[in-house]
């Protein structure tokens, strides 16, 4: 499948990648549509100190499920997007509902 691979800095190359193997509970997504925020053009110019290269960016995205491992609550054909929020539901923001 082809990818666009940010290797470094200004570094942006549109590349062909091998499908990882689909683990229990995952799905494959035919993506549609990305769009690029404003970490991504962070981690692009450099910017962004945490980034770790390479990268692919657009974790805002939506698509199709075109494969299924195991799990009942989705189907394929059904249109997706991501929430790319990860939160520790821990922490007292976490718990107040604050998960941004």
């Amino acid at each position: 499948m082809k990818a666009l691979r940010l290797l470094a800095p200004n570094d942006l190359v549109l590349k062909e990648i091998e499908q990882t193997k689909l683990k229990p509970g995952w799905v494959r997504i035919s993506i549609k549509s990305v769009g690029i925020c404003g970490s991504d053009l962070y981690s692009i110019t450099g910017k962004l100190p945490f980034t770790k290269y390479p990268i692919t960016p657009g974790h805002e995205f939506s698509g199709v499920i075109t494969e299924i491992n195991n799990t009942r609550k989705i189907k394929v054909g059904q249109a997706v997007t991501a929430n790319p929020i990860f939160h520790c539901g821990l922490c007292s923001h976490c718990l107040e509902g604050n998960i941004h």
